[in-house]
């Protein structure tokens, strides 16, 4: 039994040393249990939010099987809800918890590192669960966009339907985003600041799911001409808008002006890896093998001079590498896999790489 003044202490104590060994579903209940004795213990709250944040990326690749299941949301909303008495004293608890659980998630699908895709489909089913419980909660609405898009674009061979869907959702999405902002109290700069920046989001979203789905000149000329109408205060979202004009361009065979645009975008915004693969992709493509091989250099370098993420640097250097291998430059692809390594040693995909050369 807990005592209330030693609940969080002892409770990250337990925690720990149920994730030494390996098992996280017990450390989760535990946490949940102390969570419905002291319901209001901001502390053991915040301790389930980090959950979700720290531990993922500190795991090896033998324990992400484990740690998966421990962040199924329906455990913890089934158990953590079993007291309706108590249920609207924890809502904002469970908001809060459900949006850092959304994104990291998110974020370890997506990870260069080598994340689980079926974090993404569980992202997608908090995000749903987040908006049962608040379903006006407009960044709830917006995450639950990108996870789609996110979940979508990890399909091996994404349908019609698939893309429909998402952009069914953005669009419900920005009429929401659109009522809110002349039915709510916005009256923030910064608020406004950041519905705009949503809203050009999804619409980039948008437009980047019809371009995959109808790969057809008309298609891509509609496209170039909504993408001329979008502008944003923020340089790295022009950068983005110009990105997106370089991906039309380059699936209407335009060489010149897809790397004007991809040149433009990074102009904006130089450490977006995304556009330097995406132009170094463009240089290979039209047979211009060194300029993509300065590309993937050129982005590694900045990356490194800008003291830039280790997780960036590595999906740098694993571009890199994966260019020397597809051109059959074994022996420097073997020693770029090497540094990638150094940087994280147990990487699924970089020891897949390895192994191929």
């Amino acid at each position: 039994t807990l005592s209330s003044s030693s609940a969080a202490s002892d409770v990250y104590k337990r925690q720990l040393l149920y994730i030494s060994k390996g098992d996280f579903i017990k450390a989760k209940r535990y946490l949940c249990k102390a969570i419905m004795q002291y319901p209001d213990d901001l502390v053991l709250w915040n301790l389930l939010g980090q959950f979700g944040c720290d531990y993922y990326h500190s795991l090896r690749p033998s324990e992400v099987p484990l740690y998966i299941p421990s962040l199924d949301i329906n455990y913890d909303f089934e158990y953590l809800s079993n007291d309706p008495s108590t249920l609207m004293l924890r809502k904002s608890q469970f908001e809060q918890h459900y949006r850092i659980a959304c994104f990291s998630l998110l974020r370890a699908g997506i990870s260069p590192f080598g994340g689980p895709t079926e974090s993404i489909a569980l992202a997608v089913i908090k995000a749903q669960k987040l908006l049962q419980i608040c379903p006006n909660d407009i960044e709830a609405w917006y995450f639950l966009c990108l996870a789609l898009y996110a979940k979508t674009l990890l399909l091996h061979t994404p349908s019609p339907q698939n893309w429909q869907t998402v952009i069914q959702m953005c669009e419900t999405t920005i009429s929401k985003i659109e009522h809110y902002k002349t039915s709510s109290s916005t009256d923030s700069i910064n608020n406004h600041n950041l519905l705009d920046e949503w809203q050009l989001n999804i619409s980039l979203l948008i437009i980047d799911c019809q371009s995959s789905l109808n790969d057809e000149k008309d298609t891509q000329v509609k496209n170039l001409a909504s993408l001329d109408n979008l502008k944003a205060k923020d340089p790295k979202l022009n950068s983005v808008i110009e990105k997106y004009k370089g991906r039309c361009y380059n699936r209407l065979r335009n060489f010149d002006k897809a790397l004007f645009h991809y040149q433009a975008s990074l102009k904006l915004n130089k450490l977006d890896q995304i556009t330097w693969h995406e132009l170094a992709s463009l240089y290979l493509t039209n047979g211009k093998q060194s300029a993509a091989a300065m590309c993937y250099k050129q982005c590694l370098t900045l990356l490194e001079a800008a003291k830039a993420p280790s997780s960036d640097v590595f999906s740098a250097t694993i571009n890199l590498a994966h260019f020397y291998y597809k051109t059959q430059q074994y022996k420097l692809a073997s020693n770029v896999i090497n540094s990638a390594l150094k940087i994280h040693s147990e990487s699924y995909v970089a020891t897949l790489l390895k192994g191929l050369i």
